[in-house]
């Protein structure tokens, strides 16, 4: 069936009708992810503040998320959001409600069905039970390919 609808989309010139199959973790229970990787692998690192001040230790960056508010593993008189999860230096920063907030999202690899326009009017939901907002998507430098 796969391979019809393959078919189908190229066919119709569809960009995407030779991407390859998704190889999401159909073992994982429950789309636990988080309870995966400390079986494989896990590494400390710094919780962090705005400014840089060390708050605490995490055990893993792979048990936090960006807006996260609960679990977080510190004590503060005050309400501790994670704002950014730095990869590369293996740290969590954290601060104000205020700071997790953003006018910009900046995306790639997306996959487009059709030429794009270089605006667009859409509803977006950038969590999956966040309330839909309006936004306009400015297309950068797509190119299209055919094979």
């Amino acid at each position: 069936m796969k391979e019809d609808i393959r078919e189908i989309a190229k066919k119709l010139g569809l960009e995407n009708a030779n991407k390859p199959d998704s190889q999401d973790i159909c073992f994982v229970e429950n789309n636990d992810y988080s309870s995966l990787i400390p079986k494989v692998s896990t590494k400390e690192g710094d919780i962090v503040d705005t400014k840089g001040n060390i708050l605490g230790k995490h055990t893993g960056i792979h048990s936090y998320t960006v807006g996260q508010r609960k679990g977080i593993g510190i004590s503060s008189n005050k309400a501790l959001y994670v704002v950014k999860i730095d990869i590369d230096n293996n740290r969590i920063v954290v601060g104000k409600e205020r700071d997790i907030y953003s006018r910009v999202l900046n995306a790639t690899d997306i996959n487009w069905i059709g030429i794009p326009q270089k605006y667009i009017l859409v509803k977006t939901r950038i969590r999956y039970h966040a309330k839909e907002a309006w936004a306009i998507i400015h297309n950068k430098g797509y190119t299209q390919q055919r094979e």
